[in-house]
């Protein structure tokens, strides 16, 4: 059987992709695929079954997949040429919603510029790109995402789409947050309490190991009678000389 007639290879999108969510009259949709194995002649049955048996496990294998596989357009608004069952986890959304809907529509839209500046540089620089971003689950709640992706460019250099992955990173986001609070609390009573002991009438000092001071606030150094700054300093010398 002649298979010229599909776009691009059969064999690299059958076993690139396998479950996926494009337009009907898409060669790389499933039921296009599935619709040229069930058209086979007689004469090619066994090599149309293990071709049928690899859709069907690949198919199994993305299920299991945490995130989701897409082809989309190069530019905004992004619409899906195909999109694996993954996408539903991450977004409420099934692969069917995307058929109708741009990507775009679903991303937070603060985070829409610089995901849009990272893809058109990648296309530029022919690279790919990373970047976590935002997007609007169905049910309202804000989910964070990491996308991995890569500009196809054909045999004369032309871009044609863009392919790449997507996973949920809220949990790991969420933490890195918490993170960056709890350290900015710290700074905050760190700078409260160096207000205090700075402003105490009573000298604070701190020494290491070999009595070198590592801290002392303004009284301490007024009670040595000294100018400058003790840090450093050998506290054992300090009051040697202040005895003297």
């Amino acid at each position: 059987m002649d298979l010229s007639h599909k776009r691009g290879s059969f064999i690299a999108d059958l076993l690139g992709f396998g479950q996926s969510r494009a337009p009907e009259n898409s060669a790389f949709s499933p039921q296009a695929v599935r619709d040229v194995l069930t058209s086979a002649d007689s004469g090619n049955d066994v090599v149309f079954t293990a071709l049928s048996e690899s859709l069907r496990q690949f198919e199994s294998l993305l299920s299991c997949v945490s995130g989701t596989f897409y082809r989309c357009e190069l530019s905004r608004p992004w619409k899906m040429e195909f999109i694996s069952p993954g996408v539903e986890a991450i977004t409420g959304y099934a692969p069917d919603f995307f058929a109708d809907h741009a990507y775009e529509e679903i991303i937070e839209s603060e985070d829409l510029e610089e995901l849009d500046a990272k893809i058109q540089q990648a296309i530029s620089k022919r690279e790919h790109f990373t970047d976590r971003y935002r997007v609007r689950h169905k049910s309202g709640e804000v989910r964070w995402v990491n996308e991995t992706g890569t500009p196809v460019f054909d045999a004369d250099g032309r871009p044609l789409f863009l392919e790449g992955f997507i996973s949920d990173v809220t949990d790991k986001k969420l933490l890195e947050l918490q993170a960056e609070e709890a350290h900015a609390e710290i700074e905050r009573l760190h700078a409260r309490l160096s207000n205090i002991v700075e402003s105490s009438l009573e000298g604070v000092t701190t020494v290491d190991a070999d009595w070198n001071y590592t801290f002392a606030n303004n009284a301490a150094l007024r009670e040595t009678g000294r100018s400058g700054t003790l840090v450093g300093k050998n506290a054992k010398a300090v009051f040697r000389k202040f005895a003297e």
